[in-house]
């Protein structure tokens, strides 16, 4: 007789972790047969782009709650046909196969140190809408380095469409919204039942320490600024800016949080807010 034993993460002292045990046990005399969960990997590399070495770090995925077969991606890869707009990844098989997008994202008037003309970019799906919520880097004629904060429809077709929501500049050299990091829901229900709500966390560089910001727009519509504000989120005394990664999280009662660091004593506590 077989029993079939799903080897997921488990609790220990649980029914589920004594089954395992039994199990391991059994395998010995032939009685049991471990069915082990399976990781596909795929490369997002297009067909058409086979050939190509470009740095394509820092990836980012996003997956539509809507239509779970639509996958979004972003990395620094730069538009194959030369242009300085971006490009995006996306997936409408669940992620099997993938494709890359023509050049349409908006992006600088130079390429970046990440080897593309928009970095640390971040992609979010909202609940229920399909909208595509984005968060970059790009320089200006200036070579000042500026946070753009957009959304994107239709990415699977040729009628994909980006966006403006939200620029803020830079106010000196290294003194900008650096890392943004986008989350997206949708209100099911209730007051303001349709509007995504959109989160970037960011670290506000322009700030001399407490540098810990989320951005936040209940109904991002446009044109720019499209409701949104920046909202500092470290309360402690810093000694000097915070660290650079500042992640939103959305629980699912709304209550918003956001993970950061705060630099002092030569420590790196971490912080939630």
């Amino acid at each position: 007789m077989d029993s079939i034993v799903d080897l997921k993460p488990y609790v220990p002292g649980t029914v589920r972790h004594r089954t395992i045990g039994l199990c391991a046990l059994a395998l010995a005399v032939g009685l049991c047969r471990v069915s082990l969960g399976q990781v596909q990997v795929v490369n997002m590399v297009a067909t058409a782009n086979s050939g190509e070495t470009q740095r394509d770090s820092e990836p980012n995925i996003a997956v539509d709650p809507k239509n779970p077969l639509l996958i979004a991606a972003s990395a620094f890869t730069p538009d194959p046909n030369g242009t300085l707009n971006g490009v995006l990844y996306f997936s409408i098989d669940g992620g099997q196969s993938w494709n890359l997008t023509p050049a349409f994202v908006p992006a600088g008037q130079s390429m970046m140190g990440c080897i593309a003309s928009f970095c640390d970019v971040s992609v979010r799906y909202a609940a229920s809408s399909s909208l595509l919520y984005m968060g970059d880097l790009a320089v200006d004629n200036g070579q000042n380095t500026n946070l753009a904060v957009g959304r994107v429809s239709n990415i699977s077709t040729n009628a994909r469409n980006y966006t403006l929501l939200e620029t803020r500049n830079s106010t000196g050299v290294n003194q900008y919204p650096d890392q943004p990091w986008v989350e997206a829901t949708t209100v099911l229900e209730f007051a303001g039942q349709g509007s995504d709500h959109t989160y970037v966390g960011n670290n506000d560089t322009t700030q001399a320490n407490r540098t810990a910001t989320v951005d936040v727009s209940l109904n991002p519509v446009p044109p720019p600024s499209a409701g949104f504000n920046a909202n500092v989120i470290e309360g402690l005394n810093t000694c000097g800016r915070n660290g650079p990664s500042i992640r939103p999280a959305i629980h699912l009662a709304e209550q918003h949080w956001a993970a950061g660091n705060n630099r002092c004593a030569n420590s790196i506590p971490a912080e939630a807010r």
